[in-house]
């Protein structure tokens, strides 16, 4: 599942993939990968302004508007356990742009399948 990125990138895939493997399924951690690679490429620190004055941040790209706090969203980890509870909470990726311009489609069997 881990692809070739530098050094610390790796680190959060393998962070991303152990989440999302412990609590979904293999083609469910296939998916949280390809949407971190597409918002972020791996990054910890990627931010992006948006036209409507809010910032997304980290690995995720979790916008301002879930007020969580810059520790949670630069820390790939933190970040990633939020991401875990908001797929299981929403039922699938669609609040990542990522996910629906990118990623969606494009495993055609997946199923949120929660392990817990």
């Amino acid at each position: 599942l881990v692809a070739y990125y530098p050094r610390d990138t790796r680190e959060n895939q393998r962070i991303i993939a152990r989440s999302f493997l412990v609590n979904f399924d293999k083609n469910t951690a296939k998916i949280a990968l390809e949407v971190a690679r597409n918002e972020s490429g791996f990054r910890s620190r990627a931010e992006n302004f948006n036209s409507n004055s809010t910032w997304d941040k980290g690995c995720w790209q979790i916008n301002d508007v879930h007020r969580l706090s810059d520790t949670v969203r630069l820390n790939c980890k933190k970040a990633t356990e939020w991401a875990v509870k908001k797929v299981k909470r929403d039922k699938g990726f669609g609040a990542w742009v990522a996910y629906n311009v990118h990623v969606k489609g494009k495993y055609e069997c997946y199923t949120f399948f929660n392990r817990n």
